[in-house]
C-alpha cells in the first residue's frame, strides 16, 4: 500500500528525519540516500510479504515459569502448613487462656481464627500472583517482530506459557514505543491502544534483522 517514489509523502518524511547537519564529507551526505534506498527496496518487498524485522531465541521464559511454578508450590505449602502448625498451637493454647497479662493476649491474637485466616490467605495469595506475573511477563516478551503485508501492521509472536507461541496483529498506527533500538536500556517497550499492557523486546540478546525499517518505520511513534 506504500507508494514508493521520490514523491511519496512518507518517504519524504523519512528524508527530513535523516537529514544530516551540514558536513563537508561525502560520506555524510551520501547516509540518508542510502538509507532512503534501501527502504524503498523493502518497501517493495513489503507490498507482497511480511518481513522478519526482530527475533529473540534467548529461552528464557521457559525457565522463568519454572521458577514461578516453584516459587507458588513452596508458597502455597507454607500457606497450609502455616494452617496446620496454628490450629495444633490454637489448641495448644487453651490451657493459657485463663491466664492474664500481656503475653497471653499475644497468644490469644496468633491462635485466633482471624489471624490464622488471614495469614493464610496473604501467603496464598502472594503464592497465585508470583505464577501470574511470571506467566503474564512471558506472554508479553516478544520473540518475534514482523512488519506484515501492507506496511500497516505489525505481527508479534511472543514466548508465551511454557514455550507455547502467542500471535498478535497491531495496528501500527496505535502502536506507540518509549524506547528506540539504540537506547542504553535492556528492555524496549512499546504499547497498542487495544492492549492494557506492555511489549517487551530484549535490547540486549535480540536481533535486530531490518534496522532501517525498525528505525524509520516502526519505532516511529513514542
Amino acid at each position: 500500500l506504500f507508494t514508493i517514489n521520490q514523491n511519496n509523502s512518507f518517504l519524504t518524511r523519512i528524508k527530513l528525519n535523516t537529514q544530516p547537519k551540514r558536513s563537508n564529507t561525502a560520506q555524510a551526505e551520501s547516509e540518508p540516500t542510502n538509507i532512503i534506498n534501501i527502504l524503498q527496496k523493502k518497501l517493495t518487498e513489503n507490498k507482497s510479504k511480511n518481513i522478519l524485522v526482530y527475533s529473540c531465541n534467548s529461552g528464557g521464559s521457559i525457565r522463568v515459569n519454572i521458577l514461578g511454578v516453584i516459587g507458588s508450590v513452596i508458597l502455597l505449602g507454607a500457606s497450609y502448613n502455616t494452617w496446620y502448625i496454628f490450629s495444633s498451637f490454637r489448641f495448644k493454647n487453651r490451657k493459657i487462656d485463663s491466664e492474664s497479662g500481656f503475653l497471653s493476649g499475644i497468644l490469644n491474637i496468633i491462635g485466633s481464627e482471624y489471624f490464622k485466616i488471614a495469614l493464610c490467605s496473604t501467603t496464598a495469595l502472594i503464592g497465585i500472583s508470583i505464577l501470574i506475573v511470571t506467566m503474564f511477563f512471558t506472554s508479553r516478551s516478544v520473540n518475534k517482530l514482523y512488519l506484515l503485508k501492507g506496511g500497516h501492521g505489525l505481527g508479534i509472536v511472543t514466548d508465551g506459557v511454557f514455550g507455547r507461541e502467542m500471535k498478535f496483529v497491531l495496528d501500527m498506527e496505535k502502536t506507540t514505543f518509549n524506547a528506540t533500538r539504540k537506547s542504553r536500556t535492556s528492555q524496549v517497550t512499546f504499547k497498542n491502544k487495544k492492549h492494557f499492557s506492555y511489549f517487551l523486546m530484549n535490547n540486549i540478546e535480540g536481533v535486530y534483522h531490518e534496522k532501517e525499517i525498525f528505525d524509520h518505520v516502526i519505532c516511529t511513534k513514542r
